[in-house]
């Protein structure tokens, strides 16, 4: 063979090997930017579903959409563009995510507003005592083991004496039959204190807070105030247990 025909043969043989190299490097990239792509998926999801537990009630769910790349268009777009576009979708989620939030905190504004609207609610007065209630005999029990109250501060130029009580268990609701509250006027004879009826009333119990309203008509002097609740299953009973929290009650102006 001439020098002619063997450079000719080598400069073949070198274009076969650069071709396949360059095939060998074409393939490996087109497989590097698949994994790539796939591990972009796990890190960044395609379609992830964003949970939110706005209350014990209320749960917001929405599925995000952010698109997923085929393994045509690996071969069409730079990985510059493929993370360009994941990051730009995230940035999207963020937003989103940011405004979830801010309609969460708008719920629980509201909700707080509804509770402060219904603790001013008074509790209705039960007008049929159908059982005879306020004239049977009741036995005074300690009620700390089952609401929290603060005496009422009540002053002679008040328009109203308000009682709240919150129940700890707000399930002994169901067992309640009324709440009652109980006035009498104490006055301090030669040592002695004697006691005045002013006031005997029912009220329908309710979970939460409960609020009863007595329109203040009492003059100055001294008064011990009862109240708390009654029992559905004492009843038919001679004598009542009334669990009650008894507070003392001195108006001098």
């Amino acid at each position: 063979m001439d020098v002619k025909g063997r450079l000719k043969s080598l400069v073949s043989s070198l274009v076969k090997q650069i071709n396949f190299r360059n095939g060998i490097f074409f393939t490996l990239g087109v497989i590097l930017t698949i994994v790539l792509n796939k591990m972009s998926d796990r890190l960044i999801p395609n379609e992830p579903v964003v949970v939110k537990q706005m209350t014990d009630t209320l749960t917001v769910i929405h599925r995000y959409d952010l698109g997923s790349v085929s393994a045509d268009s690996a071969k069409i777009k730079s990985l510059d563009m493929i993370f360009k576009d994941k990051i730009e979708k995230l940035s999207r989620l963020k937003q989103y995510e940011d405004q979830i939030n801010e309609y969460i905190m708008e719920i629980n504004k509201i909700q707080k507003n509804e509770t402060r609207t219904y603790d001013s609610i008074p509790n209705p007065v039960v007008i049929v005592d159908s059982l005879g209630l306020k004239y049977k005999a009741y036995h005074l029990s300690n009620s700390l083991a089952f609401f929290k109250t603060d005496c009422p501060e009540v002053k002679a130029d008040d328009k109203f004496i308000e009682i709240k009580l919150e129940f700890i268990d707000d399930q002994l609701v169901s067992q309640i039959a009324f709440l009652r509250a109980i006035i009498y006027g104490k006055e301090f004879i030669s040592g002695k204190v004697s006691y005045s009826f002013v006031l005997d009333e029912l009220y329908e119990p309710r979970p939460g807070v409960n609020l009863i309203k007595i329109v203040n008509e009492l003059r100055r002097g001294s008064y011990e105030l009862s109240f708390g609740f009654i029992l559905k299953k004492d009843l038919n009973n001679k004598v009542l247990d009334f669990y009650r929290r008894t507070c003392n009650i001195n108006i001098t102006s």
